[in-house]
């Protein structure tokens, strides 16, 4: 398997909420500047999208600096709203998850992005369709956000290259991250529900862009954000899945799945059919990482997503879990993938369903 791990440089634009004491959206146009008059830092640019607000960060070869890119946007995006909240003498709040409901009232008392549900078309790497709705702002009543990863195809060298730029390599990229990311990643969310809800309209399967710099996947929902490990992991397996592609094992992998249950199960939020795929998928991504000790399917840390989905642990999640009262360095701040699954390796309960798996094997 991969005797080659690329140097993948991703970035990202991520969106989240602000609510008030009802778990209600509060527009964030109200209380954020528009993109092109952003908030910038040196690691971040921080805006409104209409009634959610939106951070792009950075783009950087190490997922762990990604972590402490992010959390240098949430910072100024939490100090943003305790002025917002001071001068107009209210209570709102961050809430990082998929989505909430928005009254009426407050769709109307904010700006024209607000007054609007959807977004700039994105298209299905299956069919290579737009599939972006049309939503009836009067009716939809609802706030979608999304975790929407950025790969640079431009920063790659010339013989990495050569695996991508056309339709084909195209739909085999958005396929791969589907089953390597989506499909763990929908195993491991604490916020299904809401996930779910946000699939009828976005964030379906081998959803994606293609600006400049490369491809932007789109599949995933903002419950991604809400947890810093969840972060790691993700793009800890987009690597892996680009590591497969340039090392030509992707095709070889993709021909082993039944790729409708893979568009069902990440469309429908079916965790029981999620399962089936990732339990095939897990020993082969297991082998592939054998030699890579900071992946996140490294021998142990293989068996992690199958012990949350069982219940055994619940990644620490909200705005609490990026530690913003603490200046980070190399993720030190914020409980990565790493970092999480050592923890979980330790426990006996861990070891044992570890055990478990490998005699069923």
């Amino acid at each position: 398997m991969p005797h080659y791990v690329p140097i993948l440089t991703f970035g990202g634009d991520h969106e989240f909420l602000i609510v008030d004491g009802r778990n209600s959206a509060y527009p964030a146009d109200l209380i954020y500047p528009e993109q092109r008059t952003a908030i910038k830092g040196s690691r971040y640019s921080l805006y409104n999208d209409g009634a959610q607000a939106e951070f792009g960060v950075s783009p950087d070869t190490c997922r762990e600096y990604a972590l402490d890119n992010i959390q240098a946007a949430l910072r100024s995006a939490a100090y943003q709203l305790d002025k917002f909240n001071k001068k107009n003498k209210k209570n709102l709040r961050i809430r990082l998850g998929t989505g909430c409901r928005i009254s009426q009232r407050m769709k109307l008392a904010g700006g024209p992005m607000t007054r609007k549900s959807g977004c700039r078309c994105d298209y299905c790497a299956y069919t290579m369709d737009a599939n972006t709705p049309i939503l009836n702002y009067e009716t939809h009543l609802f706030v979608w956000c999304g975790f929407h990863i950025h790969i640079q195809h431009n920063k790659m060298s010339s013989t990495t290259k050569k695996h991508f730029g056309d339709l084909m390599s195209l739909a085999r990229e958005c396929m791969m991250l589907d089953l390597c990311v989506a499909i763990p990643q929908l195993l491991i969310t604490n916020d299904l529900v809401w996930l779910k809800r946000r699939r009828k309209h976005y964030g379906r399967a081998g959803c994606y862009r293609t600006p400049d710099h490369g491809l932007e996947y789109r599949t995933l929902g903002g419950d991604t954000l809400s947890s810093p490990a969840m972060v790691s992991f993700v793009l800890g397996m987009t690597r892996l899945a680009h590591a497969l592609i340039i090392n030509e094992h992707a095709d070889g992998i993709l021909q082993q799945f039944d790729m409708h249950q893979v568009i069902h199960a990440i469309n429908n939020c079916d965790r029981v059919e999620a399962l089936k795929v990732w339990k095939k998928l897990r020993p082969v991504l297991q082998g592939a990482s054998e030699r890579w000790a900071e992946s996140p399917m490294y021998r142990s840390f293989a068996y992690a997503v199958e012990y949350i989905a069982d219940g055994g642990y619940k990644l620490e999640d909200g705005l609490g879990a990026w530690n913003l009262h603490l200046n980070s360095y190399h993720g030190s701040a914020t409980p990565g993938w790493l970092k999480t699954a050592y923890n979980l390796i330790l426990s006996p309960d861990y070891k044992r369903f570890e055990d478990s798996l490998s005699k069923k094997a």
